[in-house]
């Protein structure tokens, strides 16, 4: 190719921290479409100095700081007073749905058609529904929305399952909008494409395109206790679900095999007093030496939505996986092949002895979960080069 198509890349969130599902797939993302031959181009929206330091050697230029912090237009002002006045703040804390464009400033739009005109962009890639109105911007190039999760009703629904996560939900009406911005749209697992293709009908199409990991199969520990490995952030879906592991699970996995040690890492730790037979390691600067440590590791997910990473992470490196169904979720198919699934606390308690009574079971599925990993990543490389197949000359 003797010409590079030219890619901007507008998102939140970037390259951060390892335990961090969101940035893991960013940052698998850029790297994607670099093997794919894009000269990708970053804007951060309202970005940190440490997550933009992050982000800048995974990237080929950065474009623009997309920034609350600047300007204090007459219009700003007004909107700010509006926000307050009817409260969208304390909305979302309560966990209300709101407009898909709540956080959207008006300057940036501005900045957004200044930045095209500028470096004519052939591919415009918007991270997550509530940032999509940048994709107005770019007429006259590709462009794709990377959903990461279904955000209409969000809060209602994991509400009703008992999680109190009061992040971003918007209107099923207003995710509709967002969707129809879009030429390409990407669903992170099927059941959410098949949401997608519902509210956005015909004026875009939907491409699955899930975690894409590359397979590091690491050596298993060759001596001392058997390790159980769990790692994760802080968020309360995350602390509902290891909480009833310990709760539920746990005694009776310790109890019949003392030896055992559950070793959890990342933000998590912070919320959670010690326990018998484990260690807290808190935030991790590489997860390979962290997975490189246990034998084998859980994902006790009790509710949620979009792709769990940290199980497809945990796969790619060698590490069979038990996990609830949520936690399957989107990877139904690998079910038996390094994976493992249930929903009771007496089968994942069987499930945690599978491998911690038979070292060959540890082996074996070790084995088949880094060959189940790149049968998905294939699966998810033919899907992301047909979603930006019609940028350039040299996909087709």
């Amino acid at each position: 190719m003797n010409h590079r198509s030219k890619l901007l890349v507008i998102s939140e969130v970037g390259c951060g921290p390892p335990f961090l599902g969101n940035r893991a797939r960013v940052k698998s993302l850029i790297g994607e479409l670099k093997s794919l031959g894009f000269e990708i181009h970053f804007a951060g929206v309202n970005m940190t100095p440490e997550e933009k330091a992050g982000t800048l050697h995974c990237v080929d230029r950065w474009a623009w700081d997309f920034s609350f912090a600047g300007r204090n237009t007459i219009s700003e002002r007004l909107q700010r007073r509006w926000n307050k006045f009817m409260g969208s703040d304390k909305h979302l804390r309560q966990g209300t749905d709101v407009s898909v464009d709540r956080w959207m400033q008006h300057r940036w739009m501005d900045e957004a058609k200044a930045l095209q005109r500028r470096e004519k962009y052939d591919v415009v890639l918007v991270e997550y529904v509530f940032h999509s109105a940048f994709l107005e911007c770019f007429p006259d190039c590709l462009r794709i929305l990377d959903t990461h999760d279904v955000f209409s009703n969000r809060n209602q629904r994991l509400a009703e399952a008992g999680i109190a996560d009061q992040w971003f939900s918007t209107h099923e009406a207003d995710e509709a909008h967002a969707l129809k911005r879009a030429d390409r749209i990407l669903a992170i697992q099927n059941k959410e494409a098949g949401v997608f293709r519902s509210l956005a009908g015909e004026q875009a199409a939907v491409f699955t395109v899930g975690h894409i990991s590359d397979t590091e199969p690491l050596k298993l520990p060759s001596s001392g206790s058997p390790r159980i490995g769990y790692l994760s952030s802080d968020n309360p879906l995350n602390f509902k679900s290891i909480s009833w592991f310990l709760k539920e699970v746990w005694p009776q996995v310790h109890a019949r095999t003392p030896a055992a040690e559950l070793h959890i890492a990342g933000g998590i730790c912070r919320l959670l007093p010690a326990f018998e037979g484990g260690k807290l390691h808190g935030p991790v600067s590489s997860i390979r030496s962290f997975y490189d440590s246990v034998d084998f590791t859980i994902n006790p997910m009790r509710a949620g939505t979009g792709l769990k990473i940290k199980t497809i992470e945990s796969m790619a490196y060698g590490r069979a996986t038990i996990g609830t169904s949520v936690a399957c979720e989107g990877i139904e198919d690998y079910v038996g092949r390094g994976l493992e699934m249930t929903d009771s606390s007496a089968d994942f308690t069987e499930a945690c002895h599978k491998y911690l009574d038979d070292r060959s079971a540890v082996q074996e599925g070790a084995r088949q979960a880094v060959a189940a990993v790149e049968e998905m990543n294939t699966c998810w490389r033919n899907d992301l080069r047909s979603a930006f197949s019609r940028s350039s000359s040299s996909f087709q």
